[in-house]
């Protein structure tokens, strides 16, 4: 179940208008909360939601077809968000805009594991690595936002990026990540990325730069290898266009650029077995 505590005022009761309302909702479960929700709603299946603790506070208040909540506190299993965040529906499309932060954003927290996923997860029946199916570019097309965040720590899957800062732009079908930096394995990644769905032939661009990454740390903390030690710079400046993912990776160009400063192999000796 859930705790929901509203305080506040509706100006325009029968028209759900002249909002100025606190809100306080607390559960232990969200999946089960957003399960019976999406029930009330007439839409079946499970919840999109891991089965995790959630609390969100913060206060709404609306105006001409605008809505916006300030003070926001999200708090999903070990994970939280904090900031403001506003809706503008005068537009063709929904337009959103946000100022986001977070101490732990843990994506394990907000995602869970589909039914049938090692099935997804298989290669093409056609034996290609990439599948031909048409990129879903409808979601770019449904709304505009600019949504700024800053992570102190982000886990993905293991992976721990740190102070994490992205501004992201969506109008017209059109994604700019411009910038986006962090600190990955003791190094600083950065750059901008432009996804432009705005026709059926996506276009994609990219230029990412790294200063002394780690590749010994990554490779220890995924492969638990630690026989391997350097760090490097990098530069990668790519480009294509395609109508699916198979078409964008086969027309990629650009350059790719890697400087290695150190280095160092750990050789275990093999111990053979002594002749009799």
């Amino acid at each position: 179940g859930a705790d929901i505590s509203i305080d506040g005022t509706v100006g325009e009761p029968r028209n759900a208008k002249g909002l100025n309302l606190g809100f306080d909702i607390k559960s232990d479960n969200i999946a089960s909360v957003a399960t019976r929700g999406l029930t009330m709603a007439g839409v079946d299946g499970d919840s999109p939601l891991p089965a995790k603790p959630f609390s969100a506070s913060g206060a709404i208040r609306d105006g001409d077809n605008t809505w916006t909540v300030d003070g926001l506190a999200l708090k999903i299993g070990g994970s939280d968000v904090a900031g403001n965040v506003a809706v503008n529906m005068n537009g063709k499309r929904p337009n959103i805009s946000a100022d986001l932060s977070s101490t732990l954003f843990d994506l394990s927290d907000v995602t869970v594991e589909a039914k049938g996923s090692a099935e997804a997860a298989s290669p093409p029946v056609d034996g290609r690595v990439f599948p031909n199916d048409p990129l879903p570019l409808d979601g770019l097309k449904s709304t505009d936002a600019v949504i700024a965040f800053k992570g102190k720590t982000v886990n993905a899957d293991g992976l721990l990026f740190t102070d994490v800062e992205v501004e992201l732009a969506l109008k017209n079908a059109r994604l700019d990540v411009s910038p986006f930096g962090l600190t990955f394995a003791g190094g600083r990644i950065g750059g901008d990325v432009t996804l432009d769905g705005s026709s059926s032939m996506a276009k994609l661009s990219m230029s990412v730069e790294g200063k002394q990454v780690d590749y010994g740390q990554i490779l220890k903390d995924m492969a638990g290898d630690e026989s391997l030690r350097g760090k490097l710079d990098m530069a990668i400046q790519i480009n294509g266009s395609g109508a699916s993912v198979r078409a964008l990776m086969a027309g990629l160009n650009g350059n790719v650029r890697v400087s290695q400063r150190t280095a160092s192999l750990t050789v275990v000796p093999l111990l053979l077995p002594q002749d009799r």
